[in-house]
């Protein structure tokens, strides 16, 4: 059976509050996947979109430890089904303690997982992630 997937726009609703019409659907739609009656899945690109909907300065503003508070309360519901959850969570944590994009914060934790320690980049904002070597191809 197919499951379906839940969007950013659904949550960043849900979490800011800003359409209470909208918030409030959101809100209904949860409370079901809070009690396991009905599952969701919740892709990594998706958890991306939210951080960086959510903590962008021309948008929400939001502090990251905000941001990820109000998205494990999310991602932790019963019938939340979340791709590479694990690693999702790991960079949630990167995320929030380390001066890096959240895109950058799922790089790590992905390496991390899978045990490797080299990145090709020129992204020097790697340098800040412990563990990680980066060198340029």
């Amino acid at each position: 059976m197919s499951v379906p997937h839940i969007d950013s726009d659904v949550i960043v609703r849900v979490i800011t509050g800003d359409d209470p019409v909208k918030r409030a659907a959101g809100e209904r739609l949860l409370a079901t996947v809070q009690t396991g009656d009905v599952e969701i899945a919740l892709a990594a690109s998706t958890v991306s979109e939210v951080i960086f909907v959510l903590t962008s300065r021309g948008t929400y503003a939001m502090d990251r430890e905000t941001a990820k508070q109000a998205l494990l309360r999310i991602v932790h519901l019963a019938g939340m089904r979340v791709e590479n959850r694990a690693t999702v969570l790991r960079a949630l944590d990167l995320y929030n303690t380390l001066a890096t994009t959240f895109g950058d914060a799922m790089l790590a934790a992905t390496m991390e997982r899978q045990g490797s320690t080299v990145v090709y980049s020129y992204d020097r904002g790697l340098r800040r992630i412990p563990g990680i070597t980066r060198s340029e191809p």
